[in-house]
């Protein structure tokens, strides 16, 4: 979205408000644009999708490093105002959100692109270290486990990145994706509705039993904590899948006699993890066809670290659905 002509300089007054790093240290309640925008709560929600709360979390957890990233700001032009740390990670946030282009963020805020070019980059990194492992914890001894099957406690399946089609490359392919290539990650719940894994970024044609063994999360599981995945997990990991015609059916399908059933339920369980994946492609960086190609693989899985987190600090005030959400079979969902 480019924002209405009206607000663009009403957004450079709020952004841009220069502060000391003694001033930052001492009066950050009263600092824009966090004063205004806890005011205007629906602003903040347009350019970030997170509320006022939320993003305060975030910056807690963030904020020793923002702070020295907004004392290592050097402008060639001494007129431009330096950035508080509260801007550098709103327009950050905005970024993930939006994705505006470079130049567009140049236009909407008095600095250049190759500025913001950096700038964010910087703030992804600096948010990596610091809310992704809090954000996103390992799975919870206490975790609760699915309705109909007692031993399963972990849902896992696919997302990707749109990469352009040009120029082509094999390994990118994807069929899902718009664009037919793609980044491919792995992403991982629990019956909490929580992301507890991310993996590192694939190519778009990589098996999804290939990384579900290079991710790590095989080490969160145990004979009390199963995965449940789609037919692509169809191994000897011991992955509870929808039942084949012609595999031999495991230990958990035999104790369901109708099959039909079982994979509807199994279906029903899943549901979980495809609406997180919804919830993930909200965020127009991992929605949208990614153009910067030539990004090192590592700045992509560093984007895809922070959504992850940030889509978890969301679904703690806006979860996927109610405690008290009952489900056909009349099977309440905790």
């Amino acid at each position: 979205h480019t924002a209405p002509a009206p607000h663009r300089g009403q957004l450079i007054h709020l952004l841009t408000h220069p502060l000391s790093f003694t001033a930052l240290c001492s009066a950050e309640v009263e600092q824009q644009p966090w004063a205004t925008w806890a005011v205007d709560k629906g602003e903040l929600h347009h350019y970030t999708g997170m509320s006022v709360a939320d993003v305060e979390r975030v910056y807690e957890a963030s904020k020793e490093k923002l702070l020295a990233l907004a004392t290592q700001q050097h402008h060639p032009n001494a007129n431009t105002p330096t950035l508080t740390s509260h801007n550098l990670l709103a327009i950050t946030l905005h970024w993930l959100r939006r994705k505006p282009t470079y130049n567009e963020l140049s236009h909407l805020y008095p600095h250049s692109g190759f500025f913001w070019h950096l700038t964010v980059r910087k703030v992804v990194a600096a948010l990596d270290k610091c809310i992704s492992s809090r954000f996103v914890p390992s799975l919870a001894p206490n975790a609760p486990t699915a309705v109909r099957f007692p031993n399963v406690k972990i849902i896992v399946d696919t997302t990707f990145v749109p990469l352009p089609k040009t120029p082509f490359i094999p390994a990118d392919y994807h069929k899902k994706s718009p664009t037919k290539a793609a980044w491919k990650y792995e992403i991982a719940c629990d019956f909490n509705h929580h992301i507890i894994s991310v993996s590192k970024g694939y190519h778009g044609g990589a098996h999804d039993m290939r990384i579900i063994r290079e991710s790590g999360l095989l080490d969160q599981s145990s004979s009390a904590a199963l995965i449940m995945g789609d037919k692509g997990y169809r191994g000897q990991l011991g992955i509870v899948v929808p039942a084949s015609k012609k595999a031999k059916v495991s230990r958990e399908v035999q104790q369901l006699e109708d099959e039909k059933q079982r994979g509807h339920e199994l279906q029903a369980e899943r549901a979980a993890v495809e609406c997180m994946n919804k919830r993930v492609k909200e965020w127009a960086v991992v929605r949208t066809t990614w153009e910067g190609r030539r990004d090192p693989v590592e700045f992509f899985d560093s984007v895809m670290r922070v959504v992850f987190a940030l889509t978890n600090v969301i679904l703690c005030d806006h979860p996927l659905w109610t405690r008290d959400h009952h489900r056909a079979d009349g099977a309440s969902v905790s």
